[in-house]
């Protein structure tokens, strides 16, 4: 490249970065918005105390939430979680599981704690959906995520390595929902799908930013990740010490990032 297109090309990516820490700042969550997800979560756990049908039944906030990677305007991910003699892996697990989901819809419904509320009985992973009157904010509840749970964790594990990982799964994200492709029930891809598909980009970029997972977490499939949440401290500070141990010599802008990310993909 000769010198005049190479002044160019510096000067279009100085924009570009400008516009994407511009963007960044208008999506990026405040301290109110967590605040209000955070309330949100404490009401519906007050909501279901005094309800005999969720007696020593827990709630717990997973996805973006936890992770961190939300927006203004991101949901919020809940885990209904029931006692652990319900949890037994027999064939009445989905039918409890269904049953306690249409009941919440009942109490969320009869105490007006929520609007729009959609009980979705047939997905992959039965959902109730609805929208908190109280602060505005979009909630899905599933029941015994510790699936989801363990993926949020895993992803927040990650993304606190290098501000850069989660700027770029952010901006991605926003980008996918902006052109309608953020959404599996229109069969395009989910968030988590988005996320590692980041991952990838950051491990085979040159030079690497990330590592093979099995070297941070020395598991081979990443299948293994669901048992992540649930491990001792005494594990998860391994894990993460692990993360923090590894060294890029990787100094990419963000918007050389995002650029290669969409040539790679």
């Amino acid at each position: 490249m000769n010198r005049p297109h190479a002044i160019a090309a510096a000067a279009d990516n100085q924009v570009l970065e400008s516009t994407l820490l511009y963007i960044l700042s208008c999506i990026n969550p405040v301290a109110e918005d967590r605040l209000r997800r955070q309330r949100t979560l404490d009401d519906l756990a007050l909501l279901i105390r005094n309800v005999p049908t969720f007696k020593d039944t827990t709630i717990r906030p997973f996805g973006s939430f936890v992770s961190g990677i939300y927006s203004k305007w991101g949901d919020l991910d809940i885990s209904l979680d029931l006692p652990t003699n319900s949890n037994a892996a027999d064939s009445n697990t989905k039918k409890l599981k269904l049953r306690a989901l249409r009941k919440l819809m009942h109490v969320v419904k009869n105490r007006s704690f929520g609007i729009h509320v959609e009980f979705i009985p047939s997905a992959r992973v039965p959902i109730l959906k609805f929208k908190s009157r109280r602060y505005n904010i979009e909630c899905d509840i599933s029941v015994d995520n510790h699936v989801g749970l363990s993926k949020s964790t895993f992803l927040l594990w990650i993304t606190q390595k290098d501000k850069r990982i989660h700027d770029l799964v952010l901006l991605i994200k926003e980008w996918a929902k902006a052109h309608k492709i953020n959404d599996p029930k229109s069969r395009t891809l989910n968030s988590y799908s988005l996320c590692l598909l980041v991952i990838f980009h950051l491990q085979t970029c040159e030079p690497a930013i990330l590592p093979p997972l099995r070297e941070i977490f020395g598991f081979t499939n990443l299948c293994d990740v669901i048992g992540i949440e649930r491990t001792s401290q005494r594990y998860m500070h391994a894990y993460m010490a692990s993360i923090a141990s590894y060294r890029s010599s990787n100094r990419s802008s963000l918007s050389k990032l995002l650029i290669s990310f969409f040539e790679k993909v």
